[in-house]
């Protein structure tokens, strides 16, 4: 039979042990970047990279299945330090000075790879030139459209390909995933059953009525046209 004394004993290392798990679940893994503030001048650890990098390749890179992939590399422009959280479905860009001081910032989604949200500009001194949100490029929004695909065609957000696809004179956000897809009418915000055709041609579903043009017969150029980059 359990003593009072040993209830009490086996409540303070039932407590202990959930401490330990809160503490571990809040703890930022190391391999996640730190965050910064809008303008806030950020460096890139020039002598980490020389020590850490593959030397036949002059990058280093970093792939945990499922969770994070890292990839650090340079030219003679720049460094290059790029993070994409599967999770998340996002991918963080930056690109720093031959003096280790920022020169750009932001993000791209995973894993189509075109920009989202606020981009950053710096000048060889650290100093922010302009921000840039790349969400408002757009008359709808990704974020909005994905919305609408995800509320009423049970598509999930893993995996999910994202395209920017021109029409006559308008843009379509094209969503597919499993061999089906969606497309979202950038001005109306409507949502068609669509099929992707092979040279950017895309058709909707019910009457075979073709309302996205192939791209390079057109010669129209969007803001961002994306294409699958996995993030890299």
């Amino acid at each position: 039979m359990t003593t009072k004394t040993e209830y009490e004993d086996m409540k303070k290392v039932i407590y202990v042990i959930l401490f330990g798990l809160l503490i571990a679940s809040c703890t930022t893994p190391k391999y996640l970047p730190k965050k910064y503030k809008i303008g806030e001048v950020e460096y890139f650890d020039i002598e980490e990279f020389e020590r850490i990098k593959d030397k036949k390749y002059g990058s280093y890179y970093l792939n945990k299945e499922d969770t994070v992939e890292i990839l650090k590399t340079k030219n003679k422009e720049w460094y290059g330090d790029y993070v994409t959280l599967y999770k998340k479905n996002y991918s963080i860009i930056k690109r720093f000075y031959p003096n280790g001081i920022i020169m750009e910032r932001g993000k791209t989604y995973y894993p189509s790879g075109f920009e989202i949200g606020i981009w950053e500009y710096f000048d060889e001194a650290g100093n922010l030139i302009k921000t840039e949100d790349m969400d408002k490029k757009y008359k709808l929004s990704y974020k909005k459209a994905m919305r609408k695909v995800l509320r009423y065609y049970c598509f999930s957000k893993k995996d999910l390909m994202i395209e920017i696809m021109p029409g006559n004179d308008r843009l379509f956000w094209v969503f597919s995933k499993n061999g089906k897809s969606k497309a979202v009418d950038m001005n109306t915000g409507k949502v068609y059953d669509a099929s992707v055709r092979e040279s950017c041609r895309v058709s909707r579903g019910k009457d075979g009525l073709d309302y996205i043009e192939d791209a390079r017969k057109k010669n129209f150029e969007t803001p961002q046209d994306s294409t699958n980059t996995n993030g890299k």
